[in-house]
């Protein structure tokens, strides 16, 4: 039989009266040797103050970060919305920021806006005309607060001659005061040679900031 070399696998049995039997040989953790030379025993204290060394890094961290914070955490409320726990509160106040992801029916107001809109007609002819309303900005809608935004607008038209409403769509911008705003084009289209009008109102949907 060849001399083994190298890694092989194998078992060792024993010859008994009662035939051959696995033979198991006994060890410990601090007999078995590491490739690179430290027992198993040493090799697992060394894991396990490495474990030890990071969670008490991790707890300083966090300390000095609670510290320099003043005490506050962060965590989420009860609609989803994450924001900072202010030192010795229980209370979740959310970020005032616009999250569409964790908006919640509280952020939402609603309003209306009535108008009648005219073409002056062009007396000969039956050119087409149109005409466009343009609402405030979103921030001047309610009491001037910032970062509110319409999200979404219907239209009710009231009265009309021959006119009828060509396109309502948003326009993204920047109000006067620097604020990130949009508004409601609201554009009535009319082939009439005579003056017409049509009056309606939008049905606004604006996100206010918490």
């Amino acid at each position: 039989m060849s001399v083994l070399s190298g890694y092989k696998r194998f078992k060792k049995y024993l010859r008994t009266g009662g035939g051959y039997k696995l033979c198991s040989e006994w060890t410990k953790s601090d007999s078995v040797e590491m490739t690179d030379g430290s027992t198993l025993q040493e090799s697992m204290d060394t894991v396990v103050s490495d474990v030890e060394s990071t969670q008490n890094d991790i707890t300083d961290v966090y300390n000095e970060l609670k510290t320099s914070l003043g005490g506050m955490t962060f965590g989420v409320d009860a609609a989803g919305r994450y924001g900072y726990i202010k030192a010795g509160a229980d209370t979740v106040t959310p970020f005032k920021k616009n999250d569409w992801e964790t908006l919640t029916t509280e952020n939402i107001k609603w309003g209306t806006i009535s108008y009648d809109l005219g073409v002056s007609g062009k007396g000969n002819g039956h050119e087409t005309q149109y005409s466009s309303y343009t609402s405030p900005w979103s921030s001047l809608l309610l009491s001037g607060v910032p970062g509110q935004m319409i999200i979404g607008t219907t239209i009710n038209v009231l009265a009309s001659g021959y006119a009828g409403i060509y396109s309502v769509k948003l326009e993204d911008g920047v109000d006067g005061y620097g604020h990130k705003a949009n508004r409601v084009i609201v554009t009535i289209k009319s082939e009439s040679t005579a003056p017409d009008h049509v009056k309606f109102t939008l049905n606004l949907a604006v996100y206010v900031p918490s």
